[in-house]
């Protein structure tokens, strides 16, 4: 009985993190990335790679890392049966829907150590 419960606890927990708002989503984003704040520049270029581009400016460098992604979902079309037997092959119309993602994040750099860090798009959570 108690083996049952710690699996039904556990899978109510594993959905309800699912179904966490867009500002505890965001939030959780921001600690994520602020974890690198104090960070040394070579550590955060060891673990994340080369950035996309960097800027220098009165001290501090500005080091971005921009991600996009394109997904592609598609609505079934018309299916009829072949002559063998289930459906394969022999569908037609249906819609293809695509949609990009873009995130930026940018870290600030001051003496070789990550002081601030941030984000823009609609991809990064």
């Amino acid at each position: 009985m108690k083996k049952i419960f710690a699996v039904l606890l556990a899978t109510g927990l594993l959905g309800l993190a699912g179904c966490q708002s867009y500002e505890q989503q965001q939030a959780a984003y921001v600690n994520h990335l602020n974890q690198w704040v104090g960070a040394p520049e070579a550590t955060l270029v060891a673990n994340l790679g080369a950035p996309s581009s960097f800027y220098d400016s009165q001290g501090s460098r500005y080091l971005t890392y921009r991600h996009t992604e394109i997904e592609a979902t598609s609505t079934p079309g018309n299916c009829f049966p072949s002559t063998f037997g289930g459906f394969y092959g022999n569908c037609y119309g249906g819609q293809t829907y695509v949609s990009q993602y873009f995130c930026q994040e940018t870290f600030e750099i001051r003496g070789g150590v990550v002081r601030r860090a941030y984000f823009n798009g609609d991809g990064c959570f």
